[in-house]
């Protein structure tokens, strides 16, 4: 243990008490000297044992007492804390006014929790980027009994969104004249997507999409870009 242990235990023990009405508590003293000397946890049985001793001392003194021994270190300087960066992650790549969002909610039900995480975080980034959303509903396989799509789901999801205030700037269907009811056209995750590919092609966009179609705890974000006879990759 070095020599001057004691010293930045005696410390923090005194700037705990101070801020907790005379009483240090070893737990968070431990924590302040560990991040001061790092080292000081290859041999934590015996600063747990000093610290306890320390502490027992330090709240043997009274306020003042406290407040005069910890006038003896000078200054005290908090270490500054770094500010967590708020707001969403950059999307690489990303252009004003070349983004365009896309959801695909099965219109099976009305909206839950997962479509609304999902709207709200597309809207989002289309705001920040002046960008747009495409609404597509993921009916184009009636046959998979847990994708039946139920008329009045569109209605509701529409509503929805406006309630949740996402505003989105087209919306396709299946029985929609822009997407063919046939398996060539049909719209899929994994083999691209045909409709928002003609619009990237057309208005030079760089698109966007979750990760599992849907936005959820740590789901992430997949670029998609266009070429020339293979769509979007």
């Amino acid at each position: 243990m070095p020599v001057d242990m004691k010293k930045i235990i005696l410390k923090h023990a005194l700037i705990n008490a101070l801020d907790f009405n005379g009483r240090a508590n070893p737990g968070s003293v431990i924590g302040k000297v560990i991040a001061e000397l790092p080292q000081a946890k290859k041999d934590m049985a015996s600063l747990g044992k000093l610290v306890v001793t320390v502490v027992n001392e330090v709240n043997a003194l009274s306020l003042g007492q406290q407040k005069t021994q910890l006038e003896k270190f000078g200054p005290i300087k908090e270490p500054k804390k770094e500010e967590k960066k708020k707001g969403l992650p950059e999307l690489e790549g990303a252009k004003q006014g070349k983004v365009i969002m896309r959801m695909a909610p099965n219109p099976n039900g009305p909206m839950h929790i997962g479509h609304c995480r999902m709207a709200v975080l597309n809207d989002e980034y289309v705001k920040k980027y002046k960008g747009k959303l495409i609404l597509r509903f993921d009916d184009t396989d009636p046959k998979n009994p847990n994708k039946v799509p139920m008329k009045e789901a569109y209605g509701w999801m529409e509503e929805d969104m406006k309630w949740l205030g996402v505003k989105y700037h087209k919306v396709f269907r299946h029985q929609s004249t822009s997407i063919p009811a046939t398996s060539t056209s049909r719209i899929s995750w994994r083999k691209g997507l045909p409709t928002c590919a003609r619009a990237g092609r057309r208005n030079g966009a760089t698109l966007y999409g979750w990760d599992g179609r849907r936005a959820h705890a740590g789901a992430t974000l997949r670029k998609r870009t266009w070429s020339a006879g293979k769509g979007c990759s």
